[in-house]
C-alpha cells in the first residue's frame, strides 16, 4: 500500500519472495524502486496527475507490467491498482503477481504449435514425395513397398516424440530401424559407436537411408541367407566448425554382390537424400564381398549442440 506521495506504507511477507526486499526495506520508501525506469522516474507525477485529473490508467484493472527487483533483474507481473481515502488523505493498494513462469509457458505452447505446424506440412511431404516416386517405379509390389516406407517413417516420427524433438539417441534410431532384426543385433548385425545425440531434422533423412539399407539387405544382401553380417558403425571427431560426423553400414558373408543396372527411389534415398538434406559426402559401393555405405559430413548438420560432453570418437 502506498500514499499519494508514492511512499509505501505496508507491505506483505510475499513481498519478499517476488521483490528480494523484505517488508521492512520498502515500507517509507518510494513505491518507484520497484519499477524501471522510464516509470521510475515518472511514476510519483503520474500519482499526482491522477489526483488532478481522476484520470486512471491502471487503478481498478489488470494490466501486465515490467517490475524490478531488489538484484535488479527485471521480471514481467500483472498489477491491479485500487484508490480509496482515508482521513482526507489518497491512498493506493496494489497486488502484484509474477507471471513469467505462465509468460515462459505460454511461449513453448506457441512455439510447440509451430514446429508442429511446421512438421506437420514437412510430413505430408515427404510422404507424398515417397508415393509419387515408389509409383514411378513401375513395380507391381507398390502397395507393400509404400507401406513398409511408411511405416520406418511412422517409427522414426514415434522416436522424435518420445524425446520431445530433442537429444535423439543414434543407437535408439538406429535400433529403430532394425526393429525387424531384432533378433540378428549382437549377433549377425554389430552396432558399433559412441553415445552420440542427433538433431531432429537430421533424423529422417539417416532414419530413411538405413532402412532401405536393411530393407536391401533382408531382401538381396547379407541378411537375406543364413551366414551373412552386417556392421553398422558411426562417431564424430574434431571441434568446432571442423568437427565431422561419419555413419557407415558395411555387408559381409551374403550372396554375391552386383551392381544395381538402376538407380530407384531407394538409392536415391540411400545417397541423394543425405548429400542435399545433411551436405553429406555419400559413397555407395557394390563390391563382391557385401554393400559398403559410407556418410560423412559436418558434425554441425546431425549432431545436437554440445554433443561434445557426450562422446566421440570415430571408429575403425
Amino acid at each position: 500500500m502506498i500514499d499519494e506521495e508514492g511512499i509505501v506504507r505496508s507491505a506483505n511477507p510475499a513481498t519478499e519472495r517476488i521483490f528480494g526486499y523484505r517488508p521492512e526495506e520498502i515500507v517509507g520508501r518510494n513505491v518507484s524502486l520497484l519499477m524501471p525506469e522510464p516509470y521510475s522516474s515518472s511514476h510519483t507525477g503520474s500519482i499526482k496527475a491522477y489526483l488532478r485529473t481522476g484520470e486512471a490508467r491502471i487503478i481498478g484493472r489488470g494490466r501486465e507490467v515490467d517490475c524490478r527487483r531488489k538484484d535488479g533483474k527485471l521480471f514481467p507481473a500483472s498489477l491491479a491498482v485500487a484508490a480509496w481515502q482515508a482521513g482526507g488523505k489518497h491512498y493506493f493498494t496494489g497486488i502484484v503477481r509474477d507471471i513469467g513462469e505462465s509468460r515462459k509457458r505460454e511461449e513453448q505452447v506457441r512455439l510447440l504449435l509451430r514446429e508442429v505446424n511446421h512438421r506437420a506440412k514437412n510430413m505430408l511431404s515427404v510422404v507424398q514425395a515417397i508415393a509419387s516416386q515408389t509409383a514411378a517405379s513401375g513395380r507391381g509390389d507398390f502397395i507393400a513397398r509404400f507401406s513398409e516406407r511408411l511405416q520406418a517413417l511412422a517409427a522414426n516420427q514415434d522416436l522424435l516424440v518420445k524425446s520431445q524433438w530433442q537429444n535423439i539417441g543414434l543407437e535408439d534410431l538406429v535400433r529403430t530401424q532394425l526393429a525387424h532384426f531384432e533378433g540378428f543385433i549382437g549377433k549377425r548385425i554389430a552396432i558399433d559407436g559412441p553415445a552420440l545425440p542427433v538433431a531432429a531434422e537430421a533424423a529422417q533423412p539417416i532414419a530413411m537411408a538405413l532402412h532401405e539399407l536393411a530393407t536391401n539387405a533382408g531382401k538381396y544382401g547379407a541378411l537375406s541367407n543364413d551366414s551373412g553380417k552386417v556392421r553398422i558403425a558411426w562417431g564424430a571427431g574434431g571441434s568446432g566448425a571442423s568437427a565431422t560426423f561419419h555413419l557407415s553400414w558395411t555387408e559381409s558373408g551374403g550372396p554375391a554382390v552386383t551392381e544395381p543396372h538402376s538407380c530407384g527411389f531407394g538409392t536415391k534415398v540411400i545417397t541423394q537424400v543425405p548429400q542435399s538434406q545433411l551436405d553429406a559426402e555419400v559413397t555407395y559401393k557394390f563390391p563382391p564381398a557385401g554393400v559398403e555405405w559410407h556418410l560423412s559430413c559436418p558434425a554441425r548438420n546431425v549432431l545436437e549442440q554440445g554433443w561434445e560432453g557426450s562422446g566421440s570418437g570415430v571408429p575403425a
